[in-house]
């Protein structure tokens, strides 16, 4: 599965995306509904005159996407056919809110509300029909945020720029009709005659042919304000990003997902799915991503005195030549599942790549630097309901051998994120009143970076659900996975 963003402005749609719907104390009437028809068509105006608004929302008009046949692919090169977006156009209404940035997880962050969507066949075009709040009493109705900065430049009389994310089952090559689930089942030049979208995406082809690719079951979830790097306007890290990266090579809807930190409501990713192991561990992901949110924003004190339970690097190593003749999967089963150790990252990679040396040190370095923010990165990247099934048969790898267990046993005092141990290990830290750990900061740089550290850091998140899952629905699953995240944000 997909998650995507397009731009509005990522098509040439022929007026200005955004412009506010004129109105009297009686509704859209009179002069004010004859503007609206002359921007949106008589058949929107129709559409919406039953659609009722409080004195403190404003009514915004949007242009929010075209169709393939009349507009082509955007410019993040994916495509979206007429008949597409008439049956999945009401999707808007129905899962999304107005946001900013894409910063979507908590509808308490929303700005408004989607009154009405449509789609303009004469156009080709979806509008949508926004409610924003305009005061205080506005957004505790509709359960959000005043949209200051969106009616401050809309009374301007200024352009304000959106962009929509939806969530789609997979894309199709418009040139070789390859369906895939993820970036890593885009076709390639052995199998695409237009050189494969995984390399290609975007490259104009000598019969003039430009590669890109088609949504044909999109689910909107979310409507943002955005604004260009060029306004430097609340953009914080991600505008960096742009800046640094976005440049220099074809950005796809999915990779701006990924930039944006788009996701989709829990309930709507799930919706689908009827595994309950695998529906635990998606909702559990998003619960360790507000976690994350949480120590970033606020540095909570919990989390500098959870941090001192790890600041110190065990005594005891492990021999990892003895762990030679056994899976990781079935060493870090075992482990947790008898004396609940999750292992720090560094014995995490020196065991997955076998080797205690310099080498996994110097690629434990570079997982540490991606694991601050890896369950946000988690939560946007393509098909987290896939990887995690792929994950789960690590829950079934067990073998409890006098070894396994010894090592267990012995490990459990400097590495077991128990209750008992956990708090024995803070006491002893401010006993010795040793320094408070600083926490690491999230590396926004990385965020789309591949390579071995990049697929580590994955695989240590992935091995993290499919352990905290043992405790769901337990009095000990929230101190449980504020210590498996802190354990993430310590350096030592």
């Amino acid at each position: 599965m997909h998650i995507k963003v397009a731009s509005a402005d990522s098509w040439d749609l022929g007026d200005v995306t955004t412009q506010l719907v004129k109105r009297s104390s009686r509704g859209i009437i009179g002069d004010d509904y004859k503007c609206l028809v002359k921007r949106a068509g008589e058949e929107f105006a129709n559409a919406i005159k039953g659609v009722s608004f409080e004195k403190d929302e404003t009514p915004v008009h949007v242009i929010a996407m075209g169709c393939h046949e009349k507009y082509g692919q955007n410019r993040n090169f994916d495509t979206f056919g007429s008949v597409c977006l008439d049956k999945y156009h009401p999707t808007f209404v129905k899962h999304a809110k107005v946001y900013r940035h894409h910063i979507n997880k908590d509808p308490k962050k929303s700005y408004g509300v989607v009154k009405a969507s449509a789609f303009n066949k004469d156009m080709g075009r979806v509008e949508l029909l926004l409610g924003l709040n305009e005061n205080k009493e506005a957004a505790e109705r509709n359960e959000g945020l005043v949209a200051d900065k969106e009616l401050q430049k809309l009374n301007k009389g200024e352009d304000l720029a959106v962009s929509m994310s939806c969530k789609v089952a997979y894309d199709v090559c418009m040139g070789c009709n390859n369906k895939a689930r993820s970036r890593a089942e885009y076709c390639t030049e052995d199998t695409c005659k237009y050189g494969g979208c995984k390399d290609n995406l975007g490259k104009v082809a000598e019969d003039g042919f430009v590669l890109c690719v088609d949504n044909p079951h999109p689910t909107f979830f979310d409507i943002s304000s955005v604004y260009r790097p060029a306004d430097r306007i609340a953009y914080g890290n991600v505008a960096d990003y742009l800046q640094k990266s976005a440049s220099h090579k074809t950005i796809s809807g999915s990779e701006w997902a990924e930039i944006y930190g788009s996701v989709p409501p829990v309930d709507l990713l799930v919706a689908d799915v009827h595994d309950l192991r695998t529906m635990s561990q998606v909702k559990l992901a998003y619960t360790l991503a507000e976690i994350e949110d949480e120590i970033e924003r606020e540095k909570p004190k919990w989390a500098q005195d959870i941090g001192r339970a790890f600041s110190n690097k065990p005594v005891d190593t492990f021999d990892f030549n003895k762990l030679a003749g056994y899976q990781p999967a079935v060493v870090l089963n075992e482990l947790w599942q008898s004396q609940d150790i999750l292992l720090p990252p560094q014995d995490f990679v020196s065991l997955v790549l076998g080797d205690g040396g310099e080498k996994s040190a110097a690629v434990a370095a570079d997982v540490m630097d991606l694991l601050p923010g890896i369950y946000n990165r988690l939560i946007v990247s393509d098909d987290l309901v896939g990887q995690i099934r792929d994950h789960a048969k690590f829950a079934q790898q067990r073998l409890a051998t006098v070894p396994l267990r010894q090592l267990a046993e012995k490990s459990a005092e400097s590495r077991s994120v128990d209750h008992t141990h956990l708090q024995r290990r803070i006491w002893q830290s401010a006993i010795h009143n040793l320094s408070t750990p600083m926490l690491l900061q999230r590396q926004i740089e990385k965020y789309a970076e591949t390579g071995l550290a990049f697929e580590l850091a994955r695989r240590y998140a992935l091995y993290k659900l499919a352990c905290l899952q043992k405790y769901s629905g337990t009095d000990k699953l929230p101190l449980t996975c504020k210590a498996a995240i802190v354990q993430n944000y310590i350096s030592y």
